[in-house]
């Protein structure tokens, strides 16, 4: 897109145009969509299910979401396994989540 910077590497590219890795963006898409979701805003009919972890010790984060049991890789990787532990590691400031 840019003719100048199509001789450097991936890194370089980023950091000339001021953007995050590809990695970075894809996890603040997921903990966006997961936000949407776990709020309400998406229609609960369409979205994947997240099920709230009902347990007293909830060290970190009160909104903490259960990870299902996957036997193969489809299912370990797909959205609402792959986003729990991130999810869950998000620090308890996020009390507007419980409205």
């Amino acid at each position: 897109m840019i003719p100048v910077l199509k001789n450097y590497d991936y890194s370089r590219r980023l950091k000339a145009c001021s953007l995050p890795t590809l990695h970075y963006r894809r996890i603040r898409g997921d903990m966006i969509e997961t936000y949407k979701t776990v709020t309400g805003i998406y229609d609960a009919e369409v979205t994947p299910k997240l099920y709230p972890a009902h347990s007293l010790v909830n060290r970190g984060n009160d909104h903490r979401l259960l990870k299902g049991r996957a036997k193969y890789d489809l299912r370990k990787f797909y959205f609402t396994n792959r986003i729990v532990n991130l999810w869950k590691s998000l620090p308890n400031k996020w009390s507007y989540l419980s409205h």
